[in-house]
């Protein structure tokens, strides 16, 4: 991800790739860190969202702020289901 924003070739691909799948590609970063991926993956998903918010902040703040605010109800996690960390 962090080639793919600082290479000159491929800043193009990444910002379409931002325009147009932002803000799920934020959502599952945000839903993995917060209880749905195994926390092996903790570190590598929170290096993804550090990259697109150190690279596209505006966007970000954008896309973090209607999640983060947004109210999901029905996802086993987050009512307490089986794969919930104790």
């Amino acid at each position: 991800m962090r080639d793919t924003f600082s290479n000159a070739d491929l800043a193009l691909e990444a910002d379409a790739l931002l325009k147009l799948h932002g803000k799920e590609i934020a959502t599952a970063l945000i839903y993995g860190v917060a209880n749905v991926a195994p926390r092996s993956t903790i570190q590598n998903l929170s290096e993804v969202l550090h990259c697109m918010a150190s690279r596209r902040p505006t966007e970000m703040r954008a896309y973090l702020n209607e999640i983060l605010f947004s109210v999901r109800i029905g996802i086993p996690e987050w009512d307490g289901g089986p794969t919930r960390r104790r």
